[in-house]
């Protein structure tokens, strides 16, 4: 094992030697500061960062609170020759079921449930009897008003058309994330690129 007097030290060993190896790239997280020769990708954790994902995504705040996270992310790289692009997020995940669980679920104060509820009274054409044969609601839900109260669920009924629009719904936020993410990237840092976000393996 070595030790090293310092930081600087370090990263000029540690930079000499990536380049000794044939290494031209820094992968997300690595330290930016190790020579200027290795080209940057790094992982904003921008929608982590602006709360996207798991809170509300359709909240009319949200392309306002995504510019200011990616002006502040992206500051110290803006004057970077050697910066490549950004990943926009690692890992977040776009778990079709759990997100449409998940947000059904919420109160009508959140915005995305509003989303979702109307995803749903527009498929069925606001018939409750069109609803239930892609649906088995809970109990306490008997109508598409019950469905905007919070801690409203619903389960797909068998032989159903229901995870069309499940799927739907998670094709909507991915959308409305990706272009929003990609618009603030841009907006704080014209020319670079976006590399999209680093997606689970499975």
């Amino acid at each position: 094992s070595h030790s090293y007097p310092s930081l600087d030290r370090w990263r000029g060993i540690a930079g000499r030697q990536l380049l000794g190896w044939g290494f031209n790239t820094l992968g997300a997280w690595s330290d930016a500061a190790l020579t200027p020769e290795l080209a940057l990708t790094p992982n904003l954790e921008l929608g982590r960062s602006a709360r996207f994902h798991w809170f509300d995504p359709f909240h009319p705040a949200m392309a306002q609170k995504l510019a200011a996270q990616a002006r502040q992310l992206t500051s110290p790289y803006r004057n970077r020759p050697n910066l490549i692009g950004y990943f926009i997020d690692n890992e977040v995940g776009w778990w079709n079921s759990p997100l449409f669980v998940y947000y059904l679920d919420k109160g009508w104060d959140n915005h995305t449930k509003r989303v979702l509820w109307q995803m749903l009274y527009d498929e069925h054409g606001g018939r409750w009897s069109s609803l239930l044969a892609n649906w088995v609601p809970s109990a306490a839900v008997t109508s598409f008003a019950d469905l905007k109260a919070a801690g409203a669920k619903l389960r797909l009924r068998p032989g159903g058309r229901g995870i069309r629009l499940v799927n739907r719904f998670m094709q909507e936020c991915a959308r409305h994330y990706y272009r929003l993410a990609a618009d603030a990237i841009r907006a704080a840092h014209p020319g670079a690129l976006v590399l999209g976000d680093r997606l689970p393996l499975y």
